[in-house]
């Protein structure tokens, strides 16, 4: 094939641990399709266990500079990582044209509108005549005023994250880094702490900052619903299209699903075959989690004024 296979994940299965039919299972499968495993570390690390479950399978070793595995907080898993030797396109800068208000007096802008020869506009008999000269006079009073800049667009921090929450982040990363190293369980402990107090933290100073922005903005719909969008996540607005008959689509996707199952049982059955591999026993121990690790739902209670709101904002 012309183009390179890459494959990562989470696939549960040990790749340190080469006597595991599991693991026997996943060489076969490198072999047969010519690929390579580049992560070599263990990239989930407790207290009772060190073990290789996230991998990065290539097709082409010779496009990879470096590959290796990047301790973080965020999961119980590592981040792996793996750098090509491809051609870094540079980001073109985004620029957005925007009038500038800075200068802006509304008497003097008042003024000139009113000292504008409007009476040109009735020259004109045809009426995108008369529209271009409405907007070539009022255009040259708003340049004056509010002239357009060309202003390059810049990412914003996240409004929310004080430095009380980065310094817990640090906190946090340093003893997931002694833990790592020392495999101590008062360094573990500690770790488990700061990770909740990090996560506690950001929630609550979210909640505040979305509380003052719509208390702040009680008098102004736009702005309430802007700041609630920006809770919500985001919808593609790209519409997908279709150049053949859908129908046909339909179809496929039907006879695709009815035999997906089928097909996936019986290369399971024929890998787990050569690789003399019990399907019957748990691929991943189940693992019990204390109550204040586990997500449950709880009561919301009214303790603020409701807003009436048009259904149409």
């Amino acid at each position: 094939m012309s183009k390179s296979i890459y494959i990562l994940g989470d696939l549960n299965c040990n790749v340190l641990n080469t006597g595991d039919p599991a693991c026997q299972a996943l060489l076969n499968f490198c072999s047969t399709f010519n690929l390579a495993q580049l992560i070599t570390q263990p990239t989930r690390i407790t207290e009772s266990s060190a073990t290789l479950l996230d991998v990065i399978l290539v097709s082409n070793k010779e496009l990879i500079i470096e590959s290796n595995v990047v301790p973080i907080s965020i999961s119980d898993h590592d981040l792996v990582y793996a750098t090509l030797k491809l051609k870094k396109e540079r980001q073109k800068p985004v620029y957005v044209n925007t009038r500038s208000f800075r200068q802006y007096n509304p008497n003097s802008f008042s003024q000139d509108m009113s000292y504008a020869p409007w009476s040109v506009i009735n020259v004109f008999d045809d009426i995108d005549d008369k529209l271009n000269a409405f907007n070539l006079i009022l255009n040259n009073i708003l340049d004056l005023h509010a002239p357009i800049k060309r202003v390059k667009v810049r990412g914003r921090q996240n409004p929310f994250i004080t430095e009380k929450i980065r310094c817990l982040m640090k906190t946090r990363d340093h003893w997931r880094k002694l833990a790592r190293q020392t495999n101590d369980t008062l360094a573990w402990a500690a770790y488990r702490n700061f990770k909740k107090e990090v996560r506690r933290e950001i929630r609550l100073a979210e909640q505040k900052h979305v509380m003052e922005q719509i208390m702040s903005n009680s008098n102004n719909k736009r702005s309430i619903w802007k700041t609630i969008r920006s809770c919500i996540p985001k919808q593609t607005t790209r519409q997908k299209s279709y150049n053949r008959d859908e129908k046909i689509i339909a179809n496929e996707f039907n006879t695709y699903f009815m035999t997906l199952g089928q097909i996936t049982s019986e290369q399971i059955n024929s890998l787990a075959a050569q690789s003399n591999y019990d399907l019957t026993q748990p691929a991943v121990p189940t693992q019990e989690y204390p109550d204040d690790e586990q997500f449950f739902f709880k009561p919301m209670r009214r303790n603020r004024e409701c807003y009436s709101l048009n259904a149409n904002e």
